[in-house]
């Protein structure tokens, strides 16, 4: 068990006679696990590359941009509020009592 007091060593040696990222390249190289090649049919289709190089990985996906993904402006709470109100009144719940009084106090601003 440590004691206090005691300081542990380094985990790499550092000095000064190698050229600069020389260290750190031999320190990653040693570090880093090597990788083993699939071993199964899923493990090699889990980590073969992308067949969609140009599609963003998320494409069709409900999260992430996709092919046709717009970047919003940032928007108040308020905006956004406004925004589900105004797609609320074009549904077909918008004769929905409780969907009315959202829209209503939506635009009122409370």
């Amino acid at each position: 068990m440590p004691q206090p007091g005691d300081v542990r060593k380094p985990e790499f040696q550092r000095g000064t006679s190698l050229a600069y990222g020389q260290a750190t390249q031999a320190n990653r190289q040693t570090v880093e696990p090597e990788m083993q090649p699939p071993a199964t049919p899923e493990e090699q289709f889990l980590y073969s590359p992308t067949f969609r190089p140009d599609e963003p990985v998320t494409q069709g996906a409900p999260v992430g941009p996709g092919t046709n993904y717009v970047m919003r402006p940032q928007q108040s709470d308020q905006q956004v509020l406004e925004r589900i109100a105004t797609a609320a009144a074009s549904s077909p719940f918008a004769n929905n009592p409780e969907v009315k009084g959202f829209i209503e106090k939506v635009r009122k601003g409370l």
